[in-house]
């Protein structure tokens, strides 16, 4: 389903104290404002509360933690860094709500003071933030809307100045809405619901203003998009890869294929190559398909290890070409490791035990994770193992300027600092059993969210 969305469908520039926005401690009450926007998914909210109410500081005693803080509301999406390390962005929400016409509980956009966890402002909202927050062109943004199941509900774009002021804000759309990618002043949004096709849906560009510069049909926008050579190479439900101009959003092509994406990697893409798997449900053989992002023309493909084995099923591709390390390494199902040239030749092979989890890492040397436990390091030279630590349950890893985060998928959601050879530095276990938000990086510091609205920044460097 397409919203309805046009120039007229969007709130102009605003003053710097807008609906919902809570200023920093100090403000008086009558500094602060209440509007009401007339539309739906908006109601007057009356802003005398401080920033600070419902907020709850945490113990910080552990070495590695600088600083831990509880919010009033689930955090289901990770935080965001802000420009220049100042801030970081936290949306907070349920984003469920399983009975339609049920109002569901609000949210909130806090911005937190990186060195101390103190909030700096608060942006309200009457439905949860649905997305991780963007920042980009020294904004931030934010999806807010609620969820019947199967499509969303009252869905909108709100763009913040660093201080908090609101921009603009878009009208409200009945379906599940994502951010796709930002770039020179333009964020890209797009549709979905829980039938994934590829057609139905819309990608909408929108403008430093709010303005739509540009809107088009296509398929439910799952995962985020990766800009290269002035187009915007989209996932199409996971079924088509498709590129559209920057400007204009005319489609410059589009082809069947699932690219290699998930909900926090973007569309995967290095140089004049992007890569895809042959089309769902044809009798090609599963394949890395290296195809050019100026016209989709496929370059080459690698059909799997050339010392022979069962059937291949390529899952996760990420691109490099840094250094000495490998053009593009994939994993697949069985836990095999393959690394290739810009060209598509094979350069190494490596099998270890467990199935695939999570993207391989490449930096100095290449990370891997599976779902027994284990991470690896392997030398991009030759694909030789360099060491290997183990934990009972899967653990996601998250490269920082000195080694590795490993987050443990355990009840207390472990994270586990590794060094480049493999010691353990320190860990940290939350207090209480909750899900955890993926974790951002940024200069010398990691954020997690966490379901009981747990936010905790932790010291990467030393």
């Amino acid at each position: 389903m397409s919203p309805d969305w046009s120039r007229r469908a969007f709130v102009a520039t605003l003053p710097a104290a807008v609906a919902g926005c809570v200023t920093t401690p100090g403000t008086s009450p009558s500094d602060r404002r209440s509007e009401s926007d007339g539309d739906a998914g908006s109601r007057t909210r009356t802003t005398t509360e401080t920033p600070e109410d419902g907020v709850e500081r945490l113990s910080a005693d552990h070495p590695a933690l600088a600083w831990a803080v509880k919010l009033p509301r689930p955090v289901e999406f990770r935080p965001a860094p802000g420009p220049g390390g100042a801030s970081v962005y936290v949306g907070t929400g349920q984003t469920y709500v399983p009975d339609e016409g049920t109002e569901g509980p609000g949210g909130d956009l806090f911005a937190l003071d990186a060195a101390s966890g103190a909030v700096q402002w608060r942006a309200r909202s009457d439905l949860p933030v649905f997305d991780r927050p963007l920042v980009h062109d020294g904004r931030v943004h934010v999806v807010t809307g609620g969820s019947y199941g199967e499509t969303g509900r009252s869905h909108r774009v709100t763009a913040y100045d660093p201080d908090g002021s609101r921009r603009w804000q878009t009208d409200p759309v009945d379906n599940f809405l994502g951010f796709v990618a930002g770039h020179d002043g333009t964020v890209f949004a797009g549709t979905r619901d829980d039938n994934y096709e590829a057609s139905g849906e819309t990608l909408f560009a929108l403008g430093d203003d709010g303005d739509v510069r540009w809107e088009q049909s296509t398929g439910d926008s799952r995962y985020p998009g990766t800009v290269v050579d002035g187009r915007l190479l989209h996932s199409a439900a996971g079924i088509e890869l498709q590129a559209f101009d920057l400007e204009t959003g005319e489609t410059g092509w589009q082809v069947e294929g699932e690219p290699f994406a998930d909900p926090v990697t973007p569309v995967a893409a290095s140089g004049e190559l992007c890569f895809t798997q042959p089309p769902v449900n044809s009798d090609e053989q599963d394949a890395v398909v290296a195809r050019s992002t100026s016209d989709g023309a496929e370059r080459w493909r690698y059909a799997g290890p050339s010392n022979g084995g069962d059937s291949f099923h390529p899952t996760r591709v990420v691109t490099s070409g840094e250094g000495d390390a490998p053009a593009v390494v994939g994993r697949e199902y069985d836990g095999t490791t393959f690394a290739l040239d810009s060209e598509g030749n094979e350069l190494w092979t490596v099998t270890t035990d467990g199935d695939t989890y999570g993207n391989p890492v490449v930096r100095d040397l290449i990370y891997l994770s599976d779902g027994d436990g284990t991470i690896t390091a392997l030398d991009p030279a030759d694909g030789t193992r360099q060491w290997q630590v183990s934990f009972a349950d899967a653990a996601g890893i998250t490269p920082t300027a000195t080694g590795l985060l490993a987050h443990v998928d355990d009840e207390n959601g472990r994270v586990v600092s590794l060094g480049r050879n493999g010691d353990e530095r320190w860990r940290y276990e939350f207090s209480t059993a909750t899900r955890r938000t993926a974790i951002a990086t940024t200069d010398g510091r990691a954020y997690v969210g966490g379901a009981d609205g747990t936010v905790a920044a932790f010291a990467t460097v030393g």
